[in-house]
């Protein structure tokens, strides 16, 4: 049996481009291309930010696709 699920593929890194305020629930989801998109809940303190779910695309490195 492999364990490939529950070992880092590689060095931690932020999916979101802003890191304040509460942020919860993230998610992640293989792309068929071999990329993956994230996902997590926001409630920013700025409230120029609405609150909300957000997503952002990725390359299979890693390197974010998307805003």
């Amino acid at each position: 049996m492999s364990d490939r699920f529950i070992r880092p593929a590689g060095a931690e890194f932020h999916a979101n481009a802003l890191i304040s305020g509460p942020q919860q629930r993230p998610d992640v989801a293989a792309l068929s291309g071999g990329g993956y998109v994230s996902a997590w809940e926001c409630a920013p303190f700025d409230e120029a930010i609405p609150r909300g779910v957000y997503v952002r695309l990725h390359a299979p490195d890693g390197t974010p696709l998307s805003d």
